[in-house]
């Protein structure tokens, strides 16, 4: 038997469709409120009212079956009642949203830390290496006298520890990022991390190889120069500015091992531009992503 609603019972049923109407519209409000407030970004709420859409179908679809034969005022309680479970789903949601969108930000900060980490340790290497000097070693009064050869020596032995230590922070560099990726729940923050270290760890390596290669032999070939020398004590001397030989078969000698030096020089000077330039963009490129890094952390 069909239920006759009073004035009073259609004023309440009038009411309570524009209050679930209501309800069901700052369900798809909130998101982007929340995204006005800074809370989540403007793709988690589109993220979120797209799932709340896909929700109001489904609800709409099985209020109906329940109430499609009940009078008007259960009809508009019902509706009022999807509103409500409309806006419950999208506090839900928004709160998720914000809960992910917080440990996103906290796993970037400490992917931000760790790169800073490693990015100082080369830097001080850096430091090292630039403080050795090399160039000077092999000066015509340098190799003519038995205090500079010494000298020179431990100044080479300084380089090639340099070498090996930088050698041992890249096997370093690629323990500690294995372990800090392990380390990371698993998601697509950690898969792009990976991807981006394994992107930065094979580039690293190849420019690494080729400065290890010609850095070594021209360290090898100053060294050859300095131990040249150091035999030739009483047979090579300096005149004013000239370099005084005793026999011609010594000059060649000498004109061999400079002629090997000049040669892995160039080789080394190639490798220091591309590697200079290499740097240069990884630099351009690691200041972009730091400045959408801290767009994102401002979030």
């Amino acid at each position: 038997m069909e239920v006759v609603l009073g004035p009073a019972d259609l004023a309440a049923a009038k009411k309570l469709n524009y209050a679930g109407a209501g309800l069901t519209i700052f369900s798809f409000v909130l998101p982007f409120l929340a995204m006005a407030l800074g809370y989540i970004s403007a793709f988690s709420a589109g993220q979120a009212a797209g799932q709340g859409l896909g929700a109001l179908v489904g609800l709409i679809f099985v209020t109906w079956l329940a109430l499609r034969n009940k009078n008007a005022l259960t009809q508009a309680k019902g509706r009022f009642a999807t509103g409500f479970l409309m806006v419950s789903l999208a506090f839900t949601s928004v709160t998720k949203v914000v809960r992910e969108d917080e440990q996103a930000k906290d796993l970037l900060r400490q992917g931000i830390a760790f790169a800073a980490q490693q990015t100082a340790k080369f830097a001080d290497l850096s430091r090292r290496f630039d403080e050795v000097d090399l160039d000077s070693v092999l000066t015509p009064e340098n190799i003519t006298s038995p205090t500079a050869v010494a000298t020179g020596k431990t100044t080479v032995a300084r380089f090639r520890a340099l070498l090996a230590e930088r050698r041992a922070l890249l096997q370093t560099y690629r323990a500690d990022s294995g372990r800090f990726i392990d380390g990371l729940p698993d998601g697509e923050f950690k898969r792009g991390f990976q991807r981006t270290v394994d992107t930065n760890m094979n580039a690293t390596v190849r420019l690494y190889a080729d400065l290890d290669r010609t850095q070594t032999t021209w360290s090898d070939d100053i060294s050859a120069v300095l131990e040249w020398s150091s035999v030739q004590s009483g047979k090579l001397s300096m005149r004013g500015t000239q370099l005084m030989f005793s026999s011609e078969p010594q000059r060649a000698e000498l004109a061999l091992l400079t002629s090997k030096l000049t040669a892995a020089e160039a080789d080394l000077n190639r490798v220091v531009q591309a590697t200079a330039a290499a740097q240069a963009t990884a630099q351009e490129k690691n200041k972009a992503n730091m400045a959408e890094a801290e767009k994102l952390l401002a979030k």
